[in-house]
């Protein structure tokens, strides 16, 4: 179950370098808690919960982890808060003042604020034997989604789906998910004005260079002026 846990984790963390990430996990409903815990350390997500479950003992169990851990992981409930969140992600105008309203909201709780279109959602799916935990990371960017799966507890797996013009699909185990990481098509991540890296060097060198002729100027103008001081006495 650590191995589980700690795929899960790094499934989440592939979030912030393949922009997208999707992660399902099936386990016995006894065992859900476990797996949930996981998300307790991922701070500043703000997350849909949606139980398609009918049994009472897992919509209880959900409840309770719910109380547990909603002052460290903004969790919310199927409601008028998570619609209205869900179209603020995908539509602009007068949504935007309202995230930035709820985002300011999980800030006064001691939490970062999401940047603007990133949802999480969470989709908790019961029966007799399972239980199906799915977490949909979404951000601007679209690179990637990885399913994460295990029928029992001993043999986690991570299965890469990339997009279509990247092929084939990978199906790895724990230990080599950072291997598809690297594997991953390089791509530049722009900063927060869409600059990048190549594009800062090169205003950089251009800076220095306008600074060397300003000062190669100013220098030669000195001089003129020392000289026209000497003829003038």
């Amino acid at each position: 179950m650590d191995d589980a846990v700690a795929l899960f984790k790094t499934a989440l963390n592939m979030a912030h370098i393949t922009a997208t990430t999707t992660c399902e996990v099936k386990y016995r409903p006894d065992r859900l808690p476990d797996v949930l815990k996981a998300l307790i350390c991922q701070r500043g997500h703000v997350v849909r919960v949606t139980m398609l479950s009918q049994s009472a003992e897992d919509k209880l169990a959900l409840n309770r982890l719910h109380r547990r851990i909603r002052k460290r992981l903004m969790v919310h409930f199927n409601n008028k808060l998570e619609s209205k969140l869900y179209r603020t992600s995908e539509m602009g105008g007068s949504n935007r003042s309202f995230f930035w309203k709820f985002a300011k909201r999980i800030k006064n709780r001691g939490l970062t604020p999401l940047p603007l279109l990133h949802e999480g959602n969470i989709v908790v799916e019961s029966d007799e034997n399972k239980a199906t935990l799915f977490v949909n990371v979404l951000a601007i960017q679209a690179v990637a989604s990885c399913s994460l799966y295990s029928n029992d507890d001993s043999f986690p797996q991570l299965s890469l789906h990339l997009p279509v013009n990247y092929e084939p699909l990978y199906l790895v185990y724990a230990d080599q998910v950072q291997a598809i990481i690297e594997a991953l098509p390089k791509r530049k991540a722009p900063g927060p004005n869409g600059i990048t890296n190549e594009m800062l060097k090169k205003m950089s060198l251009i800076g220095i260079h306008y600074l060397y002729l300003l000062l190669k100027s100013s220098m030669l103008l000195g001089a003129f002026q020392f000289d026209g001081r000497r003829r003038s006495l």
